[in-house]
């Protein structure tokens, strides 16, 4: 489910039902990001206590925070919120852009294992793989280019397509 769009309580619904269908079989990871880092920290709060294995954070929304923002509202968030967090950058539905330099700066949060890049270019994967890839996985955020971030590096995608048929978009990725 899309988490911006759910009630609290239909969002941590959503994440126990689909931690209890998933047996332990795949990761869970759940949507917690916001505009507010204190709302983000509740949702992120409530996805731990839901038990699922990992956050993921989408860039703050509507607000457009400066770079130094973007990198103070995830440091916050995982202080407060120790676990397993995917960094989610969708400037064109965000408004704000995750630059490959504070990735960078943000590489030293132990918690930060993943980065969901769906600013649609390869060149940006690369640069983040080339500076962070030792530190954290890049995954592809647009089904259309996972082939192409594989190719630089990256490894895999978090996947809208796979919904529909995913043992397909599983294959194509192994």
């Amino acid at each position: 489910g899309e988490s911006v769009t759910l009630r609290g309580d239909e969002t941590e619904r959503v994440i126990r039902i689909t931690v209890e269908q998933a047996k332990g079989r795949v990761p869970v990871v759940a949507g917690a990001g916001t505009n507010s880092t204190y709302k983000s920290i509740e949702m992120s709060k409530m996805v731990r206590e839901a038990k699922a294995d990992a956050l993921l954070l989408v860039c703050p929304y509507y607000n457009k925070p400066t770079q130094a923002g973007l990198e103070a509202h995830f440091r916050a968030i995982l202080k407060e919120v120790p676990m397993p967090a995917m960094l989610y950058n969708i400037p064109g539905r965000t408004g704000s852009d995750l630059q490959t330099e504070t990735l960078q700066r943000l590489a030293d949060v132990e918690h930060v294992v993943a980065v969901k890049e769906a600013t649609g270019n390869v060149l940006r994967a690369q640069q983040i793989l080339a500076r962070c890839g030792d530190r954290f996985d890049v995954l592809s955020g647009d089904d259309a280019l996972t082939l192409g971030m594989m190719g630089v590096g990256g490894q895999g995608v978090v996947s809208v397509s796979a919904n529909l048929v995913p043992k397909q978009v599983s294959n194509v990725v192994k």
